[in-house]
């Protein structure tokens, strides 16, 4: 069996690393400008448009824009830095593997 190595990807060229890094953040604070929309003196229609593009449309845009700017590898880099920690490790215990199938299973099994 060949067993592959997770390499860390290579950190990019540094003004590409910081203007990607801001439009990736900046896209992903649209949601914090919701409230703002809800207070502003528009028909309703143009309320919920503007919602739904800053909470849903918004953030998903920039991460595309980010990865434009910084390629591939730099955005691996990227979210490897700012997700390092919060993401579930690679491989878990045995135990820790049946006490998640059985929290996935158990509310299938008695919604059911």
């Amino acid at each position: 069996m060949i067993e592959e190595q997770a390499a860390s990807p290579a950190a990019p060229p540094g003004k590409r690393l910081i203007i990607g890094g801001l439009v990736f953040v900046v896209g992903f604070m649209g949601p914090a400008f919701v409230p703002l929309v809800a207070t502003m003196n528009l028909p309703i229609e143009w309320k919920t448009a503007l919602s739904g593009l800053l909470l849903l449309g918004i953030p998903e845009l920039f991460m595309l824009i980010a990865v434009a700017i910084l390629g591939r590898p730099g955005f691996d880099y990227l979210k490897g830095r700012l997700l390092k920690g919060i993401a579930p490790p690679a491989r878990v215990s045995r135990a820790r593997y049946r006490v998640g199938l059985v929290l996935f299973v158990l509310p299938l099994l008695l919604g059911w």
